[in-house]
């Protein structure tokens, strides 16, 4: 059970950050920033920047879906 629990936290935390790298990789593109951490910089490139998104949203959802309790007929 603790493990479910920490693999859906780092689902999500991938899924953020993927998020962000696709808000850095179109402000890259749109405004020839050089956004980066550590010398890296996010690739300035739209296609790239949505398969961040799409890949940042599916891990958010399988991370939410794996910390999602069934509710049992008792609770209300």
């Amino acid at each position: 059970m603790i493990m479910k629990g920490i693999l859906g936290l780092i689902l999500q935390l991938v899924g953020l950050f993927l998020v962000v790298a696709f808000v850095f990789s179109l402000i890259n593109y749109f405004f020839g920033w050089h956004l980066g951490m550590k010398g890296q910089e996010v690739p300035a490139d739209p296609g790239a920047a949505f398969m961040f998104l799409g890949i940042g949203l599916v891990s958010v959802g399988g991370g939410y879906l794996l910390d999602r309790k069934k509710a049992t007929k008792n609770e209300s």
